[in-house]
């Protein structure tokens, strides 16, 4: 596996041939390098891997990079030519001013996360002023974010990511 910055990825035309963006759908269609192929990280952790010829690269992003280099350790051991991840994911090629393409408004997966957690806290703790049974749902929430944040999972965006409006 090998890991590039995003100003390679704009500057040498081998990365940009094949582009594998791993993040959800709806992620996807928010903005994407234009050409490249959306194959959520959940399929290719299914073994549902892309046709690579040898000498071919095939380049992997995701928002940030943490899922590309899930991918990329998996199509690196499976796939005959040279893969690739980019360092900061779409984020950076963002920064660093790469074409991006989007196909309407669409809310990251992050952003949903937020919004939901949020939202549960809140009426959480409103209901729990008159039923105090309710106060477990914040506490939940907030102990699924102290996880989420000192393991680098987040099992709310796991679900959500297999919402209808995210496929």
């Amino acid at each position: 596996m090998k890991t590039i910055d995003a100003q390679t990825f704009r500057n040498d035309d081998r990365y940009r041939r094949r582009v594998i963006d791993v993040r959800s759908p709806a992620e996807y269609r928010a903005r994407h390098v234009p050409g490249s192929e959306n194959l959520p990280l959940d399929k290719v952790q299914a073994g549902q891997l892309p046709m690579l010829k040898e000498g071919e690269v095939l380049t992997v992003l995701c928002e940030t990079g943490k899922r590309s280099g899930m991918a990329c350790e998996l199509l690196a051991a499976a796939l005959p030519g040279e893969v690739a991840t980019i360092e900061g994911g779409i984020r950076a090629l963002a920064e660093a001013g790469v074409e991006l393409r989007s196909e309407g408004r669409v809310w990251s997966l992050e952003r949903q996360v937020r919004a939901v957690a949020g939202a549960l806290v809140f009426v959480g703790s409103l209901l729990s002023l008159w039923v105090p049974g309710f106060l477990a749902v914040p506490l939940f929430v907030g102990v699924g974010l102290v996880f989420a944040g000192v393991t680098d999972t987040c099992g709310m965006a796991m679900l959500l990511a297999r919402m209808p409006w995210n496929r």
